[in-house]
């Protein structure tokens, strides 16, 4: 039985869990800023773990909110505890800022859990309980070192004691902090090992293992990374689509660890060719959050629905069924990725017009910097689940087929005046 004399009261429960939760949401955002500027790929791989479980845990908690006379939004701190979450943004080095995560602010995170769970009122709030239990669950997935603390993060660490760590004395609802990603970066961090293509370089040998290793990187770890940008650098979107960026992050990097995996078996390893980075140049051009996620959402993972057919009729033709079912059900969760843009797109700018007129401002952007997106004939079954209307695909229909006519024209007018000028030839 819990003593009446430390159990918490409602009010005291809900300032812990909306400190919990502005906790959660606040790592969540510096482990993505990490993502996109830290080197190692196998340290990216990490943090996408981390990121989904820590915006689980905000879910969780925000879920639970409204039972203590809260809303899901809801987050608490003390004016000290931003303050050391600023300070480590302000390190500006990712893997510092990602040992001061393990060393301090993971750490004191489970604690504050651990502590709250055991003083809350088990008979009173079982659902609390539950949750936390849950919570906890999840934080599996966040590493706690806690042996000596590294040189460097010193003063730091004395930030976060005299916090009294995330749930602090009176918690009110947090000042402004530092955004986590200020600016999006020219390129994200890549490993050492890999070196992007240049004059004359060729990406892909026509074999299958050379077509993983381009994906992986030009696609897969690109689509974690601009995701992870996203979070951190815009703090202010809707909660729901920062926790839907949140789980495409584990997703593509999930989809990274399979391809790897299979990438390998075909006996190519990482860094045996160069690497691509125009998905990461066209994210970058986007200025604000609705152009960011067209770019991403319905231009790049919408376009590549499309390119899936053609992908799947050859994986099946050349009898490589290992590779299709990987791709089979990495296409499934990109459609799911899809839908969540198309409906925060439309929740953002209010409209179908006002979308579709942004798109096309968008496309005319690309195209001003020569990466212009290329109309392929739509995936109308995958392009429907995915969210697009009837009139959207129409228009990739017509799109495609006035494309692939002037092509055709193209290559009409070459092959005349290529037997023009061998007729001319032969009569010299």
């Amino acid at each position: 039985m819990v003593n009446a004399g430390t159990a918490v009261a409602v009010e005291q429960g809900r300032l812990a869990l909306e400190s919990l939760r502005f906790g959660c949401v606040r790592l969540m955002e510096i482990a993505a800023s990490v993502l996109v500027r830290t080197t190692p790929t196998e340290r990216k791989l990490e943090l996408s773990k981390q990121i989904w479980a820590l915006a689980q845990c905000a879910d969780l908690l925000g879920k639970r909110l409204p039972g203590l006379r809260s809303h899901e939004d809801a987050t608490a701190s003390t004016p000290e505890y931003v303050a050391f979450t600023d300070a480590l943004c302000s390190l500006r080095n990712p893997e510092l800022e990602y040992v001061a995560l393990t060393h301090l602010a993971y750490p004191d995170l489970r604690d504050a859990v651990l502590a709250h769970h055991a003083r809350v009122p088990g008979a009173a709030d079982e659902l609390t309980v539950a949750c936390l239990d849950q919570v906890l669950e999840r934080l599996d997935a966040v590493p706690t070192a806690r042996q000596e603390r590294p040189a460097g993060l010193g003063t730091l660490g004395d930030l976060l004691a005299r916090s009294g760590g995330v749930v602090g004395e009176n918690p009110a609802p947090p000042p402004r902090r530092r955004t986590a990603l200020p600016d999006i970066p020219n390129r994200p961090g890549r490993d050492a090992s890999l070196r992007e293509v240049g004059p004359g370089d060729t990406w892909v040998d026509g074999s299958r293992g050379s077509f993983l290793h381009e994906s992986v990187f030009r696609v897969e770890l690109a689509a974690a990374e601009i995701c992870a940008a996203l979070i951190a650098h815009h703090p202010d979107a809707p909660w729901g689509l920062r926790y839907d960026l949140a789980k495409q992050v584990r997703d593509e990097a999930r989809h990274f660890e399979l391809f790897a995996e299979r990438m390998r078996e075909l006996g190519v390893v990482e860094g045996q060719f160069p690497i691509l980075f125009d998905v990461w140049d066209k994210f970058a051009l986007g200025r604000t959050l609705p152009e960011r996620l067209i770019i991403e959402q319905r231009l790049g993972e919408g376009t590549a629905l499309d390119s899936a057919v053609k992908a799947f009729r050859v994986l099946r033709e050349e009898g490589d069924f290992k590779t299709l079912m990987l791709f089979d059900y990495i296409v499934a969760d990109e459609i799911t990725h899809v839908g969540n843009g198309n409906r925060w797109l439309r929740a953002l700018v209010g409209s179908d017009d006002e979308l579709h007129r942004l798109e096309k401002d968008v496309r005319a952007m690309l195209a001003d910097h020569d990466m212009a997106v290329a109309g392929k004939r739509p995936n109308v079954g995958d392009r429907v689940l995915a969210g697009f209307t009837d009139q959207e695909i129409a228009e990739l229909q017509r799109t495609w087929e006035n494309e692939r006519g002037l092509a055709r024209s193209q290559m009409a007018d070459a092959r005349r005046e290529a037997n023009g000028s061998a007729s001319s030839t032969a009569e010299t």
